[in-house]
């Protein structure tokens, strides 16, 4: 009589093995998968083989069947100086106001014009004319601030 010897342990430890192999490629794989990426509007990246882009897109105003604007509104207060100055304290109203603001150069062609709270304010405020600019406008939130002007010549301020 002939007796076949079966190899069952060989073959169980090979599935064991092929479905951890498995497994594991599939957590890598979705690893891969969920990877986060960041862009910036109108930038494209390629991501697994293909191109995916951020769109720019516009602002959405969103309307409720309630709609209520609250725009900011202004004080009348104008202030001007020639060079640096500190203001007296001003309250801005609760919702808000937008100051218009000039800045001229100086007699060297220098426009550096600069606005900012006092540390002490409860809100604090920074605005500038950026590259030398020679007017703007900035949003104000609602509170009371003592504004520091540093203008190299001329400026004023519309609230």
């Amino acid at each position: 009589m002939t007796m076949r010897v079966v190899r069952k342990r060989p073959l169980a430890l090979l599935a064991f093995v092929l479905a951890a192999l498995v497994l594991a490629g599939a957590g890598v794989a979705s690893a891969y998968a969920l990877r986060t990426i960041f862009l910036s509007p109108g930038h494209c990246r390629n991501v697994h083989g293909t191109k995916v882009c951020a769109r720019r897109s516009k602002p959405v105003t969103r309307t409720s069947s309630t709609t209520v604007t609250v725009a900011p509104t202004s004080t009348g207060q104008k202030f001007s100086g020639n060079g640096n100055s500190t203001l007296a304290p001003l309250t801005i109203p609760a919702d808000g106001v937008v100051v218009h603001w000039t800045a001229q150069p100086d007699q060297f062609g220098d426009n550096s014009f600069s606005v900012l709270s006092s540390p002490n304010d409860v809100n604090f405020v920074e605005f500038d004319n950026g590259s030398g600019g020679t007017s703007g406008t900035s949003y104000i939130p609602g509170g009371t601030y003592t504004f520091e002007v540093n203008a190299s010549a001329t400026w004023t301020l519309s609230f």
